[in-house]
């Protein structure tokens, strides 16, 4: 049977540009999944913490919106896929096998493939709502939340004429980019260091000394790192469409703009995790220090494979829809020059009375008069 692949409806909220939205039925469905689910998870790790010291066990639910998220990619794509992973999860619990063996399964055929499709989803709740914010901050001042939270995320220059935007319209790669993978794991690898802080800050992991409380460590460590991912990729999309305002010398780009302020985190986050590091208490720092190591490896391997089903299974369908609908939010280029001809030329139909291009003033120059 032939999967059913889900289009958004063109122009379906109108053709006004203020309304583009390129989320589809199951892109909402799957938003509303994961906050529902978020929530649901926060207040059950939230109540185990309270109630118990040694409650880093309850660390993994948090994985639970991304679950989900999987689950309906899965239904909507190939929803054979969800059978044949019940299968394999009934056949590992049959043969007795490790727990984290079952949850390796998960982890890879579910959860990494529905943390991508929430970070698709936010893209294309994203993308042509970023643009809208940034496309005025050049003449007026920011005048809303968004608005103003978009300006800083991306650092838009003040001194650029932010309305000349443009992207890449061909739309197509070849193979696999792996620089914008190496580029998702080393911001993956800034975003880890909250982990490193978390770690400092709960003792109970680092002091499991019995088997189950060590792979549950481990398995904590690897559902925050889910997270990482869900943070960056989202940004990539305006790295694949190469968006950017032109200007007459060096481009501004919106990718650059958000690197730069993610980098801009790194050194205080660095500088809050040596200050938790020194001044957390009574640590085992050993195990702190292996758990930090792990994380990294965590991370780097998670924000890897998910960069990977990103570029091979949304970034196409992605980036397709946005082109399609670049032309109903830039009809022309602000900055067209007059001789510019769009379809056929005078030349090609008779009797087209042409523009004097006196009629907007001319240049004397003084050694002229």
């Amino acid at each position: 049977m032939r999967p059913q692949i889900e289009k958004y409806i063109k122009g379906a909220k109108g053709a006004d540009r203020g309304d583009l939205d390129l989320t589809r039925p199951s892109d909402a469905m799957a938003l509303a999944a994961a906050a529902v689910a978020f929530a649901a998870a926060l207040i059950y790790v939230i109540y185990i913490g309270l109630t118990d010291p040694d409650g880093a066990g309850a660390v993994p639910w948090l994985a639970l919106p991304f679950f989900a998220c999987g689950a309906i990619y899965h239904l909507r794509t190939r929803f054979w896929v969800l059978i044949v992973i019940a299968a394999a999860s009934a056949v590992i619990w049959f043969l007795d096998m490790p727990s984290y063996v079952l949850l390796a399964v998960l982890f890879a055929s579910v959860a990494i493939p529905g943390t991508v499709y929430f970070a698709e989803a936010i893209q294309r709740r994203m993308f042509y709502a970023v643009l809208r914010a940034v496309e005025y901050c050049c003449v007026r001042p920011p005048a809303t939340v968004a608005e103003k939270a978009a300006v800083f995320a991306f650092r838009v220059p003040e001194n650029v004429d932010s309305r000349n935007m443009a992207i890449e319209q061909s739309g197509r790669r070849g193979g696999m980019p792996w620089k914008d993978v190496r580029r998702t794991v080393a911001l993956g690898l800034v975003f880890g260091m909250f982990i490193w802080i978390y770690l400092s800050l709960n003792p109970s992991m680092l002091g499991a000394g019995a088997a189950e409380n060590a792979v549950a460590a481990h398995i904590s460590v690897l559902t925050l790192s889910l997270y990482i991912p869900a943070i960056v990729i989202p940004w990539s999309v305006f790295r694949s469409l190469d968006a950017r305002v032109e200007t007459n010398c060096r481009d501004y780009r919106f990718y650059d703009g958000v690197v730069s302020t993610i980098k801009a985190m790194a050194l205080p986050t660095a500088a809050a995790f040596l200050l938790v590091f020194i001044f957390a208490g009574p640590v085992d720092y050993p195990s702190l220090l292996y758990y930090m190591l792990f994380s990294a490896i965590a991370s780097a391997a998670v924000a890897a494979a998910a960069a990977i089903v990103y570029h091979v299974l949304f970034e196409a369908e992605l980036v397709n829809d946005i082109i399609s609908e670049w032309r109903i939010f830039r009809p022309a280029p602000l900055l067209a020059p007059l001789e510019e001809r769009v379809g056929r030329s005078a030349e090609d139909v008779p009797g087209t009375p042409e523009r004097n291009l006196g009629d907007f003033g001319k240049l004397i120059l003084p050694g002229n008069r």
